[in-house]
Parts: C-alpha cells; structure tokens; sequence
C-alpha cells in the first residue's frame, strides 16, 4: 500500500505542469543563452513575403518603435538584409531615480522568413555606470527581489517591442 501510494504522488507530481519542473518552469522571466546572458531569439516565417519587403517594414518599425531611428541605427545593409539598432528602454526604481536597460536589436531577413536577436543587455542607471543586466538577475533568469519590480515592466516593455516588430512585418508592403 504505501508503495502504491509513492508511485501514486510521484505520477502525479511528474505529469502536474504546476509541479513538475518542466522547461518552462526552470527558465526564469528573462531567457539566458547557454553562457548565462540575457538572449530573446526567434525564427519567424512570413510565406510569399520579399526580403526586401521584410526589410522595409523592419526599418519603418524601427522608426516608430524608437524615437530617433538615426540614432539608434548601428548598421543598415538593405543588400544583405541586416539591420541592427541600439536602443534603451527607460523605467523608474521607487524613489532613487530613473534608470535605462541599454540592448541591441538585430534584424536580419530573407525571402519568406526573417530573424530578430535582442541581446548585449546593459543596466545603466541615470548618471551612473552600466553593468551587465545579468547581475541583477538569478541564475534562471530571475529578477532579483530589489529589482523584481522594475525588470518585469522592463520585460513587459520588451515583449511589446517584439510583438510590435512581429505586428509590423505581417503587415503586406504598401503599394502606391
């Protein structure tokens, strides 16, 4: 009886998405690369779509999604298809002040399918110096408690840029 009781709660906490450490459970808020930085990639198909379209439409995200795409454009190769931007993204911790979380942004595309890498995550606060986004987090990509509040708006900033980027570029090209 009591091994049948064992089996019992082992098969229930192994098949539990709660309680089973599945690989969502075990990645923290922010996802790490193998060597532990803060790393957001993804492959997007956008069937019967040019390259050249796709490109267009990443810079015209980049131009909305950023206030001054001049300023934040790192490298602009329409003939290869990349496009890289070094943007921030601004929040506030209570009362000490505003800080920054400073990231690159790449877009590289093809016909059909195009990628965007988000990494190079750097905490600069206001009038300080900045510091790997990662020391502020724990080893499964959790924010820290000091700073739990501030790196979750910081991601939900980050989601709405992605999703903003994914929005723009399934959008068909305007054609006058």
């Amino acid at each position: 009886m009591r091994r049948a009781a064992m089996a019992l709660f082992l098969l229930v906490c192994l098949s539990s998405p709660d309680l089973a450490d599945t690989p969502e459970k075990v990645q923290g808020l922010f996802p790490l690369d193998p060597s532990g930085k803060v790393f957001f990639q993804e492959v997007v198909t956008t069937e019967g779509v040019s390259a050249g379209d796709l490109y267009s439409q990443a810079k015209a995200w980049a131009a909305l999604a950023y206030r001054s795409a001049k300023d934040v454009i790192q490298l602009d190769d329409r003939e290869g298809g990349r496009l890289v931007l070094k943007g921030s993204i601004q929040d506030a911790i209570g009362g000490t002040g505003t800080f920054f979380v400073r990231h690159t942004f790449a877009i590289e595309v093809k016909d059909g399918k195009y990628r965007y890498t988000v990494d190079g995550f750097q905490w600069a606060p206001a009038g300080g110096s900045e510091q790997p986004l990662e020391s502020f987090l724990n080893k499964s990509g959790d924010p820290r408690m000091f700073y739990r509040a501030p790196l979750e708006r910081v991601h939900a900033k980050l989601l709405l840029l992605i999703e903003g980027l994914k929005a723009a570029m399934t959008k068909p090209a305007d054609k006058w």
